[in-house]
């Protein structure tokens, strides 16, 4: 069974057309927003603003705004296996009709 938060992380990749190193230049507050990971209790974000796969794997570019922000890659397993619980958001928003739980994680999808 796949994960959903897998599933719908690679949907957006499919479909976002946001490869990696595409929005080089791009000013970060000009920047497509894709995804928004929040962490559950860490006070933890990544925003998602270019996606990839790589094998079986998902790279992404974003904003991590943890300890400090900071511009930089990051990995679908690097979420998965940091055993962080988080709320992710699609496009930036959380619509209640499209929110699911699963394994410690909330979901919204936009």
């Amino acid at each position: 069974m796949i994960d959903p938060l897998r599933s719908r992380l690679e949907d957006i990749t499919l479909h976002a057309n946001a490869p990696l190193y595409s929005t080089d230049g791009t000013p970060v507050d000009q920047k497509k927003v894709l995804a928004i990971v929040d962490s559950m209790g860490l006070n933890w974000t990544w925003t998602i603003y270019e996606a990839e796969f790589e094998g079986d794997n998902i790279m992404f570019f974003g904003l991590v705004n943890g300890d400090f922000p900071e511009l930089g890659y990051f990995t679908l397993y690097d979420l998965m296996t940091d055993g962080v619980f988080a709320d992710v958001s699609f496009d930036g928003v959380h619509p209640e009709e499209d929110d699911f739980a699963v394994g410690g994680l909330d979901v919204s999808l936009n």
